[in-house]
């Protein structure tokens, strides 16, 4: 069964495109004042040889700050979840890579390689 609202104009401005699932990602962590900001790291020579992609990750629901908060500090992680794109840019990050707002399922510390 379909249902709609009858004020319903145009098409949906989100779909599936717009989404990213992240499974044990690496990351440095920074704060802007107002959000952590998680920006992917692998090694040089890995992102040259599988000619990755790295994105940034605003975490901007308190319970995922939370999480980052009780790691007491730590500089890099390893992070899962699933992110939706944004057009907010933090100060300081690449402005040319891909920002999403990320809901967290799982984040842990870990020692930069």
């Amino acid at each position: 069964m379909l249902f709609s609202c009858k004020d319903e104009v145009g098409n949906p401005n989100i779909d599936s495109r717009d989404f990213i699932e992240v499974k044990d990602g690496k990351a440095m962590v920074d704060n802007d004042g107002t959000y952590y900001i998680l920006t992917e790291y692998e090694h040089p020579d890995t992102v040259a040889k599988y000619n990755l992609k790295l994105n940034v990750y605003i975490v901007d629901r308190q319970e995922d700050a939370d999480k980052i908060k009780s790691l007491g500090g730590a500089q890099y992680v390893n992070f899962s979840g699933i992110g939706m794109i944004t057009d907010y840019r933090p100060t300081g990050t690449d402005m040319n890579k891909k920002h999403y707002n990320i809901m967290l399922t799982s984040i842990s510390a870990r020692e930069m390689e």
